[in-house]
């Protein structure tokens, strides 16, 4: 079944979150590329989600870049079992600094993420929900390479709608269609179509 959702309302959801700037300005495709969705998962369209709610340090686990799909080191395995032996990133980064220094490094994260200079974190929903849970190593391959943090299972937190993605067109919660693609070099950067999603998604207050 596809996945429908209202623009401006808010949802609620757990798992893997990047930043905003890793988002903005690419099409389905390379979004696909670069968060580790099997190819075509987004062409039929994709939900940006902003975070709402404030975290704890508690509430994410580091799950390093997407070439670490799943938040886990190596390649992804439809096999239950090999896949289950992958190590997780936050299992080898406890091996390096100890339990209470990713203790600490979440501390730091979830304290400074508005300083941070890359945008808010984000959720993408492919409108496309039919992953084939048996073949997890295909649905979800090794990604390109963006950073990613994982809300914990039973830690949902509340996402604001904010756009609808279908190719390069962008429809925001505030009414605003605005395609990406359509670049106008005699204009100056900000003013760009996809600075002005940016700067939208960077600044809109979540009811």
């Amino acid at each position: 079944m596809p996945t429908v959702l209202t623009l401006g309302s808010t949802i609620t959801r757990a798992g893997c979150m990047t930043r905003l700037d890793n988002v903005v300005g690419r099409g389905p495709a390379d979004l696909e590329r670069a968060i580790g969705y099997k190819l075509g998962r987004l062409a039929g369209g994709f939900y940006v989600l902003l975070l709402k709610d404030a975290l704890k340090a508690g509430d994410v686990e580091f799950f390093g870049y997407t070439h670490f799909s799943g938040g886990k080191v190596g390649k992804p395995s439809n096999d239950p079992a090999v896949d289950a032996g992958r190590a997780p990133v936050q299992a080898r980064l406890a091996a390096d600094v100890g339990t209470a220094g990713v203790a600490a490094l979440a501390e730091r994260f979830t304290t400074g993420l508005a300083d941070q200079g890359a945008g808010p974190l984000v959720k993408i929903t492919p409108m496309n929900d039919e992953a084939d849970p048996a073949n997890k190593g295909d649905e979800y391959p090794v990604g390109a390479g963006i950073p990613q943090w994982n809300l914990r299972t039973g830690l949902a937190k509340s996402f604001y709608v904010a756009a609808e993605v279908h190719g390069s067109v962008w429809s925001l919660a505030n009414g605003a269609r605005i395609d990406v693609s359509h670049v106008d070099y005699r204009r100056a950067n900000d003013a760009q179509p996809a600075a002005q999603v940016r700067t939208y998604l960077s600044e809109v207050i979540c009811p």
